[in-house]
């Protein structure tokens, strides 16, 4: 076989997963028996991750609210020193 079958060499379930994809899926010519058999040996593999770990994966980070991020860089652009010496393109009427 042209990739490694096993599944031990593989760092991690997704990795092991995207390289099964990759050599025996069917739309790329390989057989679906095949296919599901390699997901299953994956499958037993990898055990699926602890609750914990999909809890902190799936975790919402706290940010910025848009309008915050936006006033901020507005604060700052408006606190950038004014550059003297431009010539004053209007006229006094």
């Amino acid at each position: 076989m042209s990739f490694r079958d096993d599944w031990d060499s593989y760092p991690s379930r997704a990795a092991a997963r995207r390289a099964a994809a990759r050599h025996l899926h069917p739309d790329r010519g390989g057989d679906p028996a095949r296919f599901v058999r390699a997901l299953e040996q994956i499958d037993r593999r990898f055990p699926a991750a602890r609750s914990a770990d999909i809890a902190s994966e799936t975790a919402i980070v706290a940010t910025r609210p848009r309008f915050a991020r936006h006033a901020a860089r507005l604060l700052a652009r408006v606190r950038r020193p004014v550059r003297h010496g431009r010539r004053v393109r209007y006229i006094t009427l």
